[in-house]
């Protein structure tokens, strides 16, 4: 997590963008410690060393705390994408799983509370907006709707099973696997 959150065309609050990592760090911390389940705003307010009304007034719910993760992650995945002269199976699946190496010890911690469902979602929110990047513009919106999902699902379940492997796998080796059963190296 880092500065730079943008609020009605102005970077937040340096203090703003601080309250909002103690809140991110308390949460890993007390993840280690004990179930999701059993971790109260109370408490985890009182780790980050500020009041309630700070937590409230950055998130609604603990699962924002997951979500922040993701969203952060597929911005700097976009970012990295825009730099790309040309989006490749290879390099596009590369470079997501070295953006998801960066956060292996929350998704790690998230995997083992149960908590991927958290994670899936935003990232099905978030994967629509880059994949479209990728795919060619058609007139056929419904049709690229449906295309989106399958090809948000398949990601969704190899990057699944990375994160419950432990993530142990490289990026290289990752995006290798990907790109040999991708639709696009298939001869019909």
């Amino acid at each position: 997590m880092n500065g730079g959150y943008k609020v009605r065309g102005k970077k937040t609050h340096a203090l703003s963008v601080k309250s909002k990592q103690k809140i991110f760090i308390a949460a890993m911390q007390l993840m280690q410690e004990k179930d999701y389940e059993a971790i109260s705003i109370g408490e985890l307010s009182t780790r980050a060393g500020v009041d309630r009304r700070t937590f409230y007034r950055h998130f609604n719910s603990k699962e924002e705390i997951a979500q922040l993760i993701i969203d952060e992650a597929f911005n700097k995945y976009e970012e990295y994408l825009r730099t790309l002269p040309q989006l490749e199976i290879y390099t596009v699946c590369k470079g997501f799983f070295e953006m998801l190496l960066q956060y292996k010890v929350p998704l790690t911690l998230l995997n083992r509370q149960g908590l991927l469902d958290i994670v899936y979602r935003s990232y099905m929110q978030n994967f629509s907006r880059i994949a479209r990047m990728a795919i060619p513009e058609t007139d056929d919106e419904d049709l690229m709707s449906w295309e989106l999902t399958y090809r948000a699902e398949g990601f969704w379940s190899f990057t699944e099973r990375w994160i419950e492997e432990g993530a142990k796998d490289s990026p290289e080796i990752m995006a290798r696997r990907i790109a040999t059963i991708h639709p696009s190296n298939k001869q019909n």
